[in-house]
């Protein structure tokens, strides 16, 4: 099975009620995690926003892409890891998610509003992602009702990320 099946599989596995099942499960994410940090980040970004996987699997990719970026683990080889990306790398992620607060889904666009909030609050207090306040406030007045609502939602969990001294004007 290949890196990309494997992940998708785990996200379904680690919801499974059984706990033998939801244990290996999150063994194997670490796993594929420490396989090919690169591919796991990017293959996690495709699934979050693959509109035909089913919402608690993209879901789950949300939580597990947020706690990994804020490395809620505390694991020291992921350490500011967020920071340490490629540029480049770091912005094809971050389109991927911000083009993901348009999903059908709410409980989806929920959870990518968690995920940019979290990379705000790395990156804002550091003066990196300047565009992201001015788009949101701009989508905030957006035409279609779920990118106003999705937006003022990941405003407000901004908002309870950072301080407001990190935001310039």
């Amino acid at each position: 099975m290949d890196f990309f099946e494997n992940l998708k599989e785990c996200l379904a596995a680690v919801q499974n009620p059984n706990s033998e099942v939801r244990k290996n499960a999150e063994m194997e994410i670490r796993n594929l995690r420490d396989q090919d940090t690169l591919k796991f980040m990017a293959t996690l970004t495709r699934d979050i926003a693959n509109e035909g996987l089913a919402v608690a699997s993209r879901q789950m990719a949300c939580i597990i892409f947020k706690n990994f970026i804020i490395n809620r683990s505390k694991d020291v080889k992921y350490e500011n890891y967020w920071i340490s990306l490629d540029s480049i790398f770091k912005s094809q992620i971050k389109e991927a998610i911000l083009a993901t607060l348009a999903s059908e889904h709410s409980q989806v666009r929920t959870q990518v509003a968690n995920i940019i909030s979290a990379i705000a609050s790395i990156e804002i207090p550091r003066n990196e992602w300047d565009s992201l306040i001015p788009n949101l406030c701009v989508n905030a007045e957006h035409t279609v009702y779920n990118v106003r609502l999705a937006s003022l939602t990941t405003l407000g969990f901004i908002c309870e990320e950072i301080i407001p001294e990190s935001i310039n004007d």
